[in-house]
């Protein structure tokens, strides 16, 4: 859109994960499009001079308001399906079926949310370095639009996030 003097801005919300609430605003978009820094020195420089972050909770979205919000956009996106038949969703799943496979985790996810926090409080009471790889679902338009690797889990082996240094292991 520069090319045609459009100033564009890209909004995400929960980019950090649904729990976070949070909203990231950048212009010409997002990911490989970003504007962050690329260069891990110059991130730590910058996150060195930046002020402590206010993580006061201003106010709370409940996740019945978000999922009911994700019901109407897709929903509403198959039943307009007929009208517009050359329109391709970016997803690779359908909604019905995407949904299904979402309800099927939900059911099961009180044993290992429980494990993961386990693991994250024992790591974070040590001494040894850690830090934390977010993973992207494979249907992610990010993940396959701007992304070298096939799907989120391939970035699991890649040489960078096994560079000594990359990302501090602390306040995460």
């Amino acid at each position: 859109m520069r090319g045609i003097g459009i100033a564009t801005y890209v909004e995400a919300c929960g980019s950090n994960g649904p729990e976070t609430a949070d909203i990231t605003l950048e212009r010409d978009g997002l990911s490989a499009l970003s504007h962050f820094p690329r260069e891990a020195a110059l991130v730590q420089t910058l996150a060195a001079a930046a002020p402590e972050p206010d993580f006061t909770v201003r106010f709370r979205t409940p996740f019945l308001k978000f999922a009911l919000n994700d019901l109407a956009y897709h929903l509403s996106e198959v039943a307009g399906t007929p009208f517009y038949p050359r329109y391709r969703r970016y997803a690779i799943d359908h909604p019905v079926v995407e949904y299904l496979l979402w309800g099927w985790k939900l059911m099961r996810q009180a044993k290992p949310a429980a494990a993961a926090r386990a693991t994250v409080e024992r790591l974070a009471g040590g001494s040894a370095p850690w830090w934390v790889l977010p993973l992207q679902l494979s249907g992610d338009f990010q993940i396959r639009a701007h992304s070298r690797f096939a799907a989120g889990m391939s970035a699991n082996g890649a040489p960078f996030l096994r560079a000594p240094g990359f990302l501090s292991t602390r306040g995460m």
